[in-house]
């Protein structure tokens, strides 16, 4: 986690060192935010376990609270949205087509 804060810190550092970039980090605030929710691994909590009979998500081993959380909205959400019928309907459909192929 200590690795993956290093670079927006930098990024601001180097940002705040000129009047330019003062406005720039100003002006791209809410761009810089959003980039940084979408790289964090904690907003998701985790990744799709696929080749098993079920839904899995794969976690860090020193997640935190935060991350296990979403990872357990994100499996509720795989549940509730029936994605694993939709992912096997499609595949098998798939391998049907490469068979008659």
């Amino acid at each position: 986690m200590a690795i993956l804060g290093q670079p927006p810190r930098m990024l601001k550092m180097g940002l705040t060192g000129t009047l330019s970039g003062r406005a720039a980090l100003l002006f791209g605030r809410r761009s810089f935010e959003n980039t940084r929710r979408k790289l964090d691994y904690e907003e998701y909590g985790g990744a799709p376990l696929l080749c098993i009979n079920g839904v899995g998500i794969i976690c860090h081993g020193g997640s935190s609270s935060r991350a296990i959380k979403n990872a357990i909205k994100m499996a509720a959400l795989y549940v509730s949205n029936r994605v694993l019928e939709k992912m096997t309907f499609q595949f098998d459909n798939f391998m049907a087509k490469e068979v008659s192929a």
